[in-house]
């Protein structure tokens, strides 16, 4: 008898710290909200076969550095959309002839998430097209992450954890890649 009115107090508190969780969350989110003009450079390794956990590359790597480009619109709800562009040197495409810059356009949708500490972390899945370069004319959907700390009406990007990302495109297939983010967003008034 003891037993079972053990189990029927926890499950009781159990199912009231649920939805009070879940409103501390909500709350949360509701301190980033609003459109952000962000400005960053992310830094890549590119690969088709993927990473080891080690990180270690399981075939030939591109080098990537890309000036990204975006508005960021925070619905104070955990939900967000992208629009952007980015400017991309691909440090391998150095012999005569080649392409070592690429740009694209992109949007996205995602979540975020606030901590109560100020740290952020977002994830988003975008879909664009590339507008120069080797690949010029090629679309793709991409999968993202990154985070960073709310610091009043701007937003310090930082994500010096390499976050593995997939990337695929229409015509040449999917890669992974490794990528690190550094940058700053400024609320639009």
């Amino acid at each position: 008898m003891r037993s079972i009115s053990l189990v029927m107090l926890f499950t009781t508190l159990s199912s009231l710290a649920v939805p009070a969780a879940h409103a501390h969350a909500a709350t949360l989110n509701s301190k980033l909200t609003g459109d952000y003009t962000v400005s960053a450079t992310r830094i890549c390794a590119q690969t088709q076969a993927g990473f080891t956990p080690q990180l270690q590359a399981l075939s030939p790597v591109a080098e990537q550095t890309t000036i990204v480009e975006t508005t960021d619109s925070f619905d104070g709800m955990g939900h967000l959309t992208i629009k952007g562009r980015t400017l991309t040197m691909n440090s391998t495409g150095t012999a005569a002839g080649a392409f070592p810059m690429s740009e694209s356009e992109f949007t996205c949708t995602g979540t975020y998430a606030v901590k109560a500490n100020g740290d952020y972390s977002q994830q988003a899945t975008c879909t664009g097209t590339v507008l120069s370069g080797g690949s010029a004319g090629q679309s793709f959907v991409n999968a993202t992450s990154s985070g960073g700390r709310m610091n009043g009406k701007f937003l310090i990007i930082r994500d010096t954890n390499p976050s593995a990302e997939t990337i695929t495109f229409s015509t040449s297939g999917t890669f992974t890649r490794l990528c690190g983010r550094s940058g700053l967003a400024i609320k639009v008034e």
